[in-house]
């Protein structure tokens, strides 16, 4: 169904129904295209391409559920948003956890702080640089940081960084 997200069991095989649905004007939902899972906080991120936003559910959200909060306006960057990442640095007291898009017309990742509002500083960074890239996110030297990276299918090669922070890659 459009402009809704569908939630099926861990094991739901064939012909299954979901376990619930979140749909209805007050989601906020217009076209939505990827989905992120924030276990840490309980949370279901989810890009909005219709109205160039970012809506948040609790994990558990059914029905015609309000966004927790929603993230869009001018200066998020967001543009027909389809790429979206989780980062997170482990181990802290509150296990901080970020969230991202990638902007391919740009080679661009933005990042957002544990609030979700405000871009980390340092502003967007952009990494890649082929429209063609792919996103990826991973702890890439096993320090606990979730950090970014891109895939270039062409050449069927990653570039990777070890930190959230304009360079080049650490990792190719």
């Amino acid at each position: 169904a459009a402009n809704s997200i569908l939630v099926y069991g861990r094991l739901a095989t064939g012909d299954s129904a979901p376990i619930r649905t979140i749909s209805g004007p007050a989601t906020g939902l217009n076209g939505p295209s990827t989905l992120v899972v924030d276990k840490v906080h309980g949370e279901l991120l989810v890009t909005n391409q219709g109205n160039n936003s970012v809506t948040v559910y609790s994990l558990t959200a059914g029905g015609n559920a309000a966004p927790i909060r929603t993230i869009s306006g001018p200066a998020t960057g967001l543009d027909g948003p389809q790429f979206l990442a989780l980062t997170t640095s482990l181990p802290t007291p509150t296990f901080l956890s970020n969230l991202g898009f990638y902007r391919p017309s740009t080679s661009t990742f933005y990042l957002y702080d544990e609030n979700h509002f405000n871009l980390v500083s340092g502003g967007p960074i952009p990494f890649g640089g082929f429209n063609i890239d792919l996103p990826v996110v991973g702890d890439w030297n096993a320090d606990g940081d979730t950090t970014i990276g891109v895939y270039r299918p062409s050449i069927n090669a990653f570039y990777l960084r070890n930190a959230n922070s304009v360079g080049p890659a650490d990792i190719a």
